[in-house]
């Protein structure tokens, strides 16, 4: 509504003006210091232009079309004005999110129904000169460990000019009026570094394997190396020549020795190599600014009760981008569920990524959220808290990590958020903890995962003592909605009737502790629970609904911050714990 008042007095240009200082981008007097921005910052396209791809279409035409929308918004980003590409994607929650990125910028932007074919577009965008050739890649076959040529192509087409083509695609190429200005194939990563001399960000590092297609067009418009992590794939290089508090885009093979390299030289991970699209998504200064959602007395609690037990569910995978503006909005178990509102969930999503590479989407959703709906921060990225820094940087690495992004926090109204750590309760993880409550304020309270089991602390406490103010808690997960095998239940890993008869037991035990009141339990986003052979297996929200259904009348079911806010209730009226030395 705030839009619309500006917009009616002042203008467009005043609501650009007003955005602007919403989001930090003005340095006025009285104005926060600026947002820090990882994703790429590209202007509002003058037109768009919709290339028609095939549902089955091949890998050398997606290839292509990626390297050839990546070369149009990074023509448009370099001079400050000009076209994109909207590849096709036969994906509703795309179709919605370009809907309402048009229907803001109906007077700026000219989106060309009429479908464009891939070969039309690379003629019409030669002639214009933004393409000047291609560059020879072969396509991956079954050992794509061994075959890096279409990374290193796609990295030189930003420099050269050039889209990465198949040579099955020459022809075509040719027809066009290309010129061949590389050939990647049979190439090493130190030969693509020796091209490209310092032609590169040194913010971002792409992390995209060979088979994959999506988010070219973004590693493209970046101007980015693109690396995997297997021998010869330039991941361990790569991550040297990405600045301190950089940020590694994309997914590896092996989980755990991506994230840990990455933290180790202070860079954070963002899985996101499904995504699409994202140079027209997070074009512009749109507004995303997610407001605090007000809740009524009638279904959430307000005050510390010392006779009853406090329980909070958290969706787990909320760092991952590509999932977040993927399906996640559309899916019947998650955000599109019919029974969503029944009960205090937290839905745990990439929300500081949201607010730069897709803001519709935290606009439609905080629309759409009902009063028990909490959309979580989690992670500010895909790092091991206790591990940032350790081999660059060090502490003061960390230190400058979260200052650069608190003004995001602040401005998206965050209060609490989740912390990955490789060992939980490690005194690296204790000191970081410490950095986190004194550069970030507002923060009220961490929500703690160990990799290896997520719920290690077992639902213990640590109080973080601040230079000012009440302590801030770091709150490990009491267990985890986590299908190991069937029937397999353990302190860590439980199906839903399970979880509920332990928390019921829980729930009957004599406090002895704050730990004894206060729990969250962590829903597993890729599991599912068959409890009965003749019923439907039970999924994320529902399988947290069922759970709720069945625990005890001394139970109360909250949103993150409420734990929070009660624990902090509990703290202040005289339960006051020992704090971390």
């Amino acid at each position: 509504m705030w839009i619309h008042a500006i917009f009616h007095r002042y203008g467009k240009v005043g609501v650009g003006c007003v955005l602007a200082l919403s989001l930090g981008l003005c340095a006025e007097k009285g104005v926060a210091a600026s947002v820090s921005r990882w994703w790429t910052r590209f202007p509002v396209p003058q037109r768009i232009y919709r290339c028609s791809l095939a549902k089955h279409a091949s890998y050398a035409d997606r290839i292509a079309a990626e390297t050839l929308s990546g070369l149009v918004a990074l023509h448009t980003r370099t001079v400050g004005s000009g076209s994109m590409m909207w590849l096709t994607m036969h994906n509703k929650n795309y179709t919605r999110w370009r809907k309402l990125f048009l229907a803001y910028y109906h007077k700026e932007v000219d989106f060309l129904h009429a479908p464009g074919r891939l070969w039309r577009l690379v003629r019409h965008f030669h002639k214009l000169g933004v393409v000047r050739g291609y560059i020879l890649y072969s396509t991956p076959g079954q050992h794509v460990a061994h075959d890096f040529s279409v990374n290193w192509a796609t990295t030189l087409c930003a420099p050269l000019h050039a889209i990465a083509i198949d040579p099955a695609l020459l022809p075509k190429a040719r027809a066009c009026g290309l010129r061949m200005m590389a050939d990647a194939q049979g190439k090493t990563f130190h030969w693509l570094l020796a091209k490209l001399g310092d032609h590169f960000s040194h913010r971002q590092l792409y992390l995209l394997n060979p088979g994959q297609t999506n988010l070219r067009d973004e590693a493209v418009a970046a101007q980015s190396l693109i690396t995997i992590d297997v021998p010869g794939g330039g991941y361990n290089r790569g991550i040297r020549l990405i600045r301190p508090g950089g940020t590694v885009l994309g997914w590896g093979l092996n989980e755990l020795r991506v994230v840990e390299a990455a933290s180790k030289y202070a860079l954070r991970v963002e899985a996101a190599d499904c995504a699409s699209n994202l140079p027209v998504l997070s074009s512009g200064h749109p507004p995303a600014r997610i407001y605090a959602r007000r809740v009524t007395k009638s279904n959430l609690e307000r005050r510390y009760n010392s006779k009853l037990h406090y329980l909070s569910f958290i969706l787990s995978d909320g760092d991952n981008v590509q999932w977040a503006i993927g399906s996640y909005c559309s899916q019947g178990n998650l955000w599109a569920s019919p029974t969503r509102g029944a009960v205090p969930f937290g839905w745990s999503l990439p929300l500081l990524d949201l607010a730069q590479a897709n803001p519709w989407q935290l606009q439609w959703m905080d629309k759409k959220a009902r009063p028990s709906d909490q959309l979580f921060q989690y992670g500010l990225g895909y790092f091991y808290l206790d591990e940032y820094g350790q081999l660059r940087g060090g502490m003061p690495a960390l230190i400058a990590l979260m200052r650069s992004v608190r003004p995001n926090l602040e401005r998206l109204h965050i209060h609490t958020l989740l912390v990955f750590t490789k060992t939980w309760n490690s005194p690296a993880a204790r000191r970081a903890y410490q950095v986190l409550a004194r550069q970030l304020p507002d923060i009220q309270g961490l929500f703690a995962i160990q990799f290896n089991p997520y719920a290690a602390g077992r639902g213990k406490i640590l109080w973080v003592p601040r230079p000012h103010g009440v302590p801030m808690p770091v709150i490990s997960a009491r267990s985890f909605l986590w299908n190991q095998g069937k029937n397999v239940n353990s302190a860590y890993f439980q199906w839903p009737n399970y979880a509920a008869t332990e928390l019921n037991a829980w729930a009957n035990h004599p406090p002895t502790s704050l730990d004894s009141h206060f729990a969250w339990l962590g829903i597993h986003a890729w599991s599912s629970f068959a409890l009965k052979p003749d019923t439907k297996a039970l999924r994320q929200y529902g399988a947290a609904l069922y759970v709720a259904r069945h625990l005890g009348p001394s139970i109360r079911v909250v949103t993150p911050s409420q734990l929070v806010r009660l624990l902090i209730g509990a703290y202040m009226a005289g339960h006051q714990p020992k704090l971390l030395k």
